[in-house]
């Protein structure tokens, strides 16, 4: 597997560098065709906006000639009403009595004449600068004209050579995709093998630390007699006090490392029994060491000791009906020495027992009591 590990680096190196390769003539085809696109939208722009202003200098040419028109009847108008007799003044009507010869009247025939003849050089004089300009234009649009088809046909070449290259990048990018995941495929492999290696050198060692420590169990001292027959009374006692074996015969049995009583194996018994005398083995050491002042941390927890009422496992197991649970936590309250915490099912639980002092019912809610044994 690490040889095929080292094949896949080596084929992924040469899938990278050819797509490499390849990305920078894609990068390289895709920057000249944004060129060319962006040359034929200005040409073709700048030709509409020469268009437009073209079409605007015709309207002012047509205004300069009406303009010119206009000024020239001015002119002709002027010189014939100088030119005409007349008693009465040409442009104020006065007659020449009234008339003053010595005064010129706001607007004589010939100022009229000689402000048209002025107003029609500069005319023509801005008439002259925008055929100059048009003709510019004009030209200018000629040539964008003719590069127009030049530039449609370089846009069209170089957006050809994108969509060629298109789809050779994305074969390559999958294939070097596909060259990841095969490669993260052996790795997580080699992962797993490196992880079952390391389960069964640690089996390996747990065997033999368990061979070990039998090999010492079978050399070290034997459980002492007496300790045991006194752990076994007190065992005995319980089970009596709680109607569940009265007067029974128990003893430790060295060989299972477990109680028998009368003459039955425990662990041969059901889940609802064993619970009861795995209680009452737990009380009894308890009361062994303080009946002998021997060290304890001074309490006890036990987790549903009276499973044979919730989750019996046979009739033989089932102690409902019976008030072995009333017994049982009747014996705990009157131990007043030692602190004792039961954890029990509420079906498990006989009325007297059900709320009072140092009961505690969890409710899996909010509104009533406590919601469980750890907080909201």
């Amino acid at each position: 597997m690490a040889d095929q590990l080292s094949r896949l680096e080596q084929s992924l190196s040469q899938e990278r560098a050819i797509l490499s390769s390849s990305e920078a003539q894609y990068r390289e085809a895709l920057n000249t065709r944004n060129e060319m696109r962006s040359n034929f939208t200005d040409a073709q722009d700048r030709s509409a906006e020469i268009s437009e202003m073209l079409a605007r200098f015709s309207l002012l040419d047509r205004q300069y000639s009406t303009d010119l028109l206009r000024l020239e009847n001015i002119r002709e108008s002027g010189a014939l009403f100088y030119a005409l007799p007349s008693e009465n003044c040409p442009v104020c009507g006065a007659k020449p009595d009234d008339h003053d010869p010595a005064g010129n009247c706001d607007a004589s025939t010939e100022a009229v004449v000689a402000a048209a003849e002025g107003e029609q050089t500069k005319i023509r004089s801005l008439q002259d600068e925008l055929y100059d300009v048009v003709k510019s234009l004009e030209r200018e649009k000629a040539i964008v004209d003719q590069q127009l088809p030049e530039l449609r046909l370089a846009l069209k070449v170089a957006t050809s050579a994108v969509s060629n290259i298109t789809p050779q990048i994305s074969a390559q990018r999958a294939r070097f995709t596909d060259f990841l995941d095969k490669k993260s495929e052996v790795e997580r492999g080699m992962e797993l093998f490196e992880h079952l290696d390391h389960l069964r050198q640690r089996r390996d060692q747990i065997e033999q630390e368990r061979r070990t420590e039998a090999n010492d169990d079978d050399t070290s001292t034997p459980l002492p007699t007496k300790p045991l027959h006194d752990l076994s009374t007190c065992v005995a006692s319980f089970l009596d006090d709680w109607g569940l074996a009265t007067g029974a015969s128990v003893h430790f049995d060295k060989d299972t490392k477990d109680f028998v009583i009368d003459g039955k194996h425990r662990s041969s018994n059901g889940k609802g029994y064993r619970a009861l005398t795995h209680a009452a083995a737990t009380l009894g050491l308890r009361k062994v060491t303080e009946n002998k002042n021997l060290p304890h941390p001074g309490f006890v927890i036990l987790d549903s000791p009276l499973l044979a009422y919730e989750k019996p496992e046979n009739a033989d197991d089932d102690l409902s009906g019976t008030d072995v649970n009333l017994r049982f936590l009747r014996s705990l309250a009157a131990w007043r020495s030692t602190q004792l915490i039961v954890l029990e099912n509420r079906k498990s639980i006989p009325p007297e027992f059900i709320d009072g002092e140092g009961i505690t019912q969890f409710t899996k809610t909010d509104a009533q009591g406590r919601y469980g044994f750890f907080p909201r």
